[in-house]
């Protein structure tokens, strides 16, 4: 059975997110780069500090790909939009740590993208980003950020890299989707185990940042049905925490409901034993584990060891633990080749059409 999801971290991310980037102490991370950092790097000491506990967490197995009150509380669609306000996870160093090591492909491409316009102002985030190509576990993220470099970063490859990830988002989404009703008739037709169902159903929904509304109507399905097992129903209330505030309140709803049914009763009694644990782990749970120091950090570093610092190094187990679904468009690279070649037929014909005009 899955643990419960760890309260205090998605209060720590929220903290993050809240708390501005705007720091004018930039000794600590000025020691890990070994070059000067300015605003125009959107890199801090705190933000480095906060990179090191996101590192933490990836090593511990946790992502971001984590409940909040309506929905979950990072979406790629926020982490790609420049104007959405990202608190510490904004730092250029944080955003590279995502970028290398976030088990969700979503989040880790979309951490990309938003660092990758930073490039056109710095040489040192140009330089954090060709690193990260070789420091991350993703290909999605390497891919673009590779076609970025060779390109210079420059607009209209931003452009490109943007639309290509905005169409992998849609694409991901619909094929998540598809497997997850695929699962649940799995489940219904006693294909596949209630264990390994909700396992499955809960790693594809965070990892993929599907709509809470699809979320929360395959969740009440499962507790609904008269004909799933009860272990199917009893494990996925005990992934209550996992699951965003809006999905417990419906669940509460509905296992009130049913608990007029001798036969449902069961389900009443393991709401109230996971909610009070809950409680009783959210008053035992450990003070976050302290921020580096300065002291830590070593003389002029350079960026390819402070990202290895940062990151712990090339993981690709993290990404391997995702369930990704079945997906099987276009890589990120054929996508980008593929718009790259449509720009380059449509300069020539566009001066052929001069020169004809001009012999005329």
């Amino acid at each position: 059975m899955l643990t419960l999801f760890e309260q205090k971290w998605v209060a720590e991310v929220r903290a993050a997110l809240q708390e501005p980037l705007a720091e004018t102490n930039r000794d600590f991370v000025q020691s890990f780069v070994g070059e000067d950092v300015s605003e125009a790097e959107a890199m801090s000491d705190k933000g480095l500090q906060f990179a090191f506990r996101l590192r933490d967490r990836y090593r511990g197995g946790y992502g971001l790909s984590l409940p909040d009150e309506q929905d979950w509380l990072l979406r790629p669609e926020r982490i790609i939009d420049p104007a959405a306000q990202m608190g510490l996870l904004d730092d250029s160093i944080c955003l590279a740590v995502m970028a290398c090591q976030d088990p969700s492909p979503m989040l880790s491409l979309s951490a990309a993208i938003r660092l990758a316009p930073r490039a056109q102002h710095s040489s040192l985030v140009g330089e954090l980003l060709r690193e990260t190509a070789v420091e991350t576990a993703h290909k999605e993220v390497r891919d673009c950020l590779e076609y970025g470099s060779e390109k210079g970063f420059e607009g209209h490859a931003l452009q490109l890299m943007r639309k290509v990830a905005d169409e992998r988002f849609r694409d991901l989404r619909s094929a998540c989707v598809r497997d997850l009703r695929e699962l649940l008739r799995q489940l219904l037709d006693g294909a596949v185990d209630p264990q390994t169902f909700v396992m499955r159903f809960i790693a594809l929904s965070e990892g993929n940042s599907i709509k809470v509304g699809v979320y929360e109507s395959m969740v009440l399905t499962v507790l609904r049905s008269r004909t799933i097992q009860p272990l199917a129903k009893l494990t996925l209330l005990s992934n209550l925490a996992r699951m965003p505030t809006s999905v417990r309140r419906q669940i509460a709803y509905l296992v009130r409901e049913l608990s007029d049914d001798p036969s449902q009763k069961y389900l009443s009694d393991e709401l109230a034993s996971v909610v009070e644990q809950l409680r009783a782990q959210s008053a035992a749970a450990p003070k976050p584990a302290p921020t580096p120091q300065a002291t830590d950090a070593p003389h002029a570093a350079g960026m390819r060891q402070t990202l290895r610092e940062a990151t712990g190094g090339r993981r690709p187990a993290i990404a391997e633990k995702v369930d990704r679904p079945s997906y099987s468009g276009p890589t990120i690279d054929q996508r980008l080749k593929e718009l790259a070649i449509g720009d380059q037929s449509e300069a020539p014909q566009t001066g052929r059409g001069t020169a004809s005009r001009s012999q005329q």
